[in-house]
C-alpha cells in the first residue's frame, strides 16, 4: 500500500524538449528531490516521465519541469496520477 504522502505520476512534456539536455535536467532535479522513476524521449518532440516521491517534492519537481533547462521551451505538461510502482533510482532511458 502506498504511503499517503506519496504520489506516483506520469508526465508528458511538450515543446522544445529534445536536443537541449532536457532528460539530463530531469534526472538532476529528480536526484535532488529524491524522486524515483525514469524519463525518455518520445516521438513528436516530447519527453515522457514517470515519478514517485513525496507530494511536496513532486510539486517542486513539476515546477522545475515547467521551466526546464536553459535552451528548452516547455509548451505544455500533461500530468496524471498512476498506480504505485517500484524503482530504486531515477533513470534516463
Amino acid at each position: 500500500m502506498a504511503e499517503e504522502n506519496f504520489t506516483y505520476l506520469e508526465i508528458k512534456i511538450y515543446g522544445r524538449v529534445q536536443g537541449v539536455g532536457f532528460r539530463y535536467f530531469v534526472k538532476r532535479q529528480a536526484d535532488k528531490l529524491n524522486i524515483k522513476g525514469f524519463c525518455q524521449n518520445e516521438i513528436y518532440s516530447s519527453v515522457f516521465v514517470t515519478s514517485s516521491g513525496e507530494k511536496e517534492n513532486q510539486e517542486k519537481f513539476l515546477k522545475k519541469l515547467q521551466k526546464g533547462p536553459l535552451f528548452a521551451r516547455v509548451d505544455n505538461l500533461e500530468v496524471k496520477e498512476i498506480p504505485e510502482f517500484k524503482e530504486e533510482s531515477f533513470k534516463i532511458l
